[in-house]
């Protein structure tokens, strides 16, 4: 395990974030579908995104690293059988399991502990309609059969992971089904990036009212961008705006990405950071507490946490109990960790209540949970704190951001 410490520290600097780790996923995943050369640049090798590429190699995707791009070179057809382990990355197990079992017979799939324990509770339904076999051993399933080409009709409890694996394997059915949607879609926004996605692909999903119907595909050779992760200029946004001084190289200010939301957090709890065409800079302000309601940026919620403990007043997070069922238990593990480092945090059925204040002081052992999330967010937390921290763990960061403490380095003036 990977430990460090951390204390109070100037900061100053710039930094140009890693490719969008939700991007990459799709990126990956669309160029397999559309079956034509393709070349991906700034993708984010996480060790998630690296899962991702992992089973589309298992079911015949031919890949190649070049300079630092992948490049998709062809999908050859896959095995009768295949076995993949994936690790922790929830967005891969969701967003592949339907083309695993489209493409092929004899699905063997083993999980982490904690990823099997948040399940596939949104394709049960769906498999069995198309008379899938499941068999469960410890944290190991085995599907057997084949999906059907037929229309797919979503459940109001589907999570836009679950939304974005029926999109993925419409897109590979010869047939034009359509997706029905439910009539409430918990982090829309990633269903927009997915749909964004394909059509970069040149696969278009036309919406009719809750209805997505694949419209056209015109496949060509394809050059795309993986643009700068939101998730990730999250943790530096926050630390820019209540201390010192940190630019942000290469952001797409159009983005879809639901995380984008952060800069308008920032500015409506009193950050007034300067932007130009491709970069953001963020600068020390006064901040003062808001309501936020995070069901489309759930993601957001440990860094939020962190945010509010230094922003005048109170500050509500609404909409938080999906925290729970993450990496680790997002909710109560921030809550009890920045609970003992002397921030007034509590759980209020589905809110978070945080009473900031200018600083803190003291020495903490902080515990991450094995939580990327949770590692970032308290490591900001801990150049703010006037004290020293220490981390049980931060291994954990490299599923989303490999090179976040490089990053941070950059930034702490000696």
């Amino acid at each position: 395990m990977m430990e460090r410490t951390f204390c109070n520290s100037t900061i100053a600097g710039e930094i140009t974030l890693p490719g969008s780790k939700s991007y990459s996923h799709r990126a990956l995943i669309a160029s397999f579908i559309a079956n034509k050369k393709t070349i991906i640049k700034n993708i984010n090798f996480c060790d998630d995104v690296k899962e991702t590429l992992m089973v589309l190699k298992a079911l015949g995707g031919v890949f190649i690293e070049e300079n630092g791009d992948i490049v998709f070179l062809k999908r050859e057809a896959a095995a009768n059988k295949i076995s993949v382990e994936i690790k922790e990355s929830a967005s891969t197990l969701r967003f592949l399991l339907p083309l695993m079992i489209y493409l092929t017979n004899d699905v063997e799939i083993t999980l982490s502990e904690r990823l099997f324990s948040r399940g596939i509770a949104g394709y049960k339904d769906f498999l069995i309609a198309n008379n899938i076999e499941i068999d469960v051993n410890k944290t190991t399933y085995h599907f057997k059969g084949k999906i059907s080409e037929n229309d797919i009709m979503a459940k109001e409890t589907d999570s836009s992971q679950y939304l974005s694996g029926f999109l993925f394997l419409l897109s590979l059915f010869e047939k034009n089904c359509f997706l029905r949607l439910p009539s409430v879609i918990h982090s829309l926004p990633y269903l927009d990036m997915t749909i964004d996605t394909l059509k970069r692909f040149g696969i278009y999903f036309l919406r009719k009212d809750n209805l997505l119907i694949k419209e056209l595909v015109y496949p060509s050779k394809i050059v795309y961008h993986v643009e700068s992760d939101y998730s990730a200029l999250a943790y530096f946004a926050v630390l820019g705006s209540i201390k010192g001084m940190i630019k942000i190289n290469d952001i797409n200010l159009n983005s879809l990405q639901g995380d984008k939301k952060i800069l308008s957090i920032l500015m409506d709890m009193g950050e007034l950071f300067f932007i130009d065409k491709d970069y953001l800079i963020f600068s020390q302000k006064i901040l003062h507490g808001i309501s936020i309601d995070i069901d489309n940026n759930i993601d957001l919620g440990p860094i939020l946490m962190v945010l509010g403990a230094f922003a005048y007043g109170e500050t509500i997070l609404l909409n938080t109990s999906r925290l729970v069922n993450k990496e680790s238990d997002r909710l109560h593990n921030m809550v009890k960790e920045l609970t003992k480092a002397g921030v007034d945090i509590q759980i209020a059925d589905d809110k978070v209540i945080i009473h900031g204040k200018a600083s803190y002081k003291g020495d903490n052992n902080f515990s991450t949970y094995h939580d990327h999330r949770i590692a970032m967010s308290l490591i900001i937390f801990a150049l703010l704190n006037n004290g020293v921290s220490t981390f049980d763990d931060l291994e954990c960061i490299k599923k989303s951001y490999p090179r976040f403490l490089e990053d941070i380095d950059k930034i702490i003036l000696k």
